[in-house]
């Protein structure tokens, strides 16, 4: 016969520590570990980044000399693997000091303004900083132009 004999207090412990491993490793594996950037340079120039609020985001574009007025926002999933679209939109964002790749799978705000010459201004923004964008005439199937 085979007997198992645990002394409370040991078990306790015992117990303690499996769920505070469990619980590290659940953390660890939900984690987001990408650094968003506050700021970009462009032409020896820097912009921030900052988009916690509808004025942060304004100033942004004040930054680049462009006249915006917010229209919608949006929530996007940056896809986990690029198609041949998205990595052509993504070579846009690199024009424009953004790479879309450091956020594949991750969830992203897109904001679109009206812009002064009939354009449309589009940003997208991930932990309150902004991540990438274009301008749009708005008609389907022209080109997308990098902010910068």
């Amino acid at each position: 016969m085979f007997v198992l004999r645990f002394k409370k207090k040991r078990f306790i412990v015992a117990l303690i520590v499996v769920l505070a491993v469990i619980t590290v490793f659940i953390i660890l594996i939900n984690a987001d570990f990408t650094h968003v950037e506050d700021y970009a340079e462009f032409n020896s120039e820097n912009y921030s980044l900052k988009a916690d609020s509808s004025d942060d985001r304004i100033k942004f574009f004040q930054q680049l000399g462009i006249n915006a007025v917010e229209e919608s926002v949006d929530e996007v999933i940056i896809p986990q693997c690029f198609n041949s679209v998205y990595e052509k939109y993504n070579e846009i964002q690199k024009k424009s000091v953004f790479d879309l790749s450091n956020y594949a799978g991750k969830p992203a705000n897109r904001y679109t303004y009206s812009i002064d010459d009939g354009k449309k201004a589009v940003i997208l923004v991930y932990k309150n900083r902004i991540i990438g964008g274009h301008i749009t005439s708005g008609v389907y199937g022209e080109d997308y132009l990098p902010l910068f």
